[in-house]
């Protein structure tokens, strides 16, 4: 099962091999690459602040699917500005974090929205914690237990 996290005894931590390629100080948000559905998706925002898991319409017709493929959702996100959107339905997608040996899949529930957004998905809260990632903002990284030790992005 994907959501099924392995327990580990091993500890995260950041040090400053971490930093490496980082220029200090910057105010840079952790945008990633990620495998989703089996095919890689750059522009993906980690989103600490996010309440859900958002693709963007584009993203999700680049996938082939259709609004067919989307279950209803009765629901609006409301932006931090106050402004809402509607969200059109939900799709349900396997998401891969990190490279091999070191990699964890989770099936994540994104919400799809059609308004504009510079990112083909937002990770929120229910997939961080699902994959019980710990992020670092000072070194643009993620890290997260998987069955062969610690993976990261």
């Amino acid at each position: 099962m994907p959501n099924k996290r392995p327990k580990s005894e091993a500890t995260i931590s950041f040090t400053e091999a971490d930093l490496e390629g980082i220029s200090l100080p910057h105010d840079d948000a952790l945008v990633v690459q990620v495998e989703i559905a089996k095919r890689p998706v750059h522009r993906v925002l980690v989103d600490t602040g996010a309440s859900m898991d958002l693709m963007s319409h584009d993203a999700n017709r680049q996938f082939g699917f259709g609004d067919d493929t989307l279950k209803p959702e009765g629901t609006l996100l409301h932006g931090f500005l106050g402004a809402a959107a509607t969200i059109k339905g939900s799709t349900d997608l396997l998401v891969t974090f990190g490279q091999a040996l070191c990699q964890a899949t989770i099936q994540v529930k994104f919400m799809e929205v059609r308004s504009v957004v510079a990112f083909n998905a937002i990770l929120g809260c229910p997939s961080l914690t699902a994959l019980q990632a710990i992020i670092s903002p000072v070194h643009l990284k993620m890290k997260f237990p998987t069955e062969n030790g610690i993976g990261e992005i």
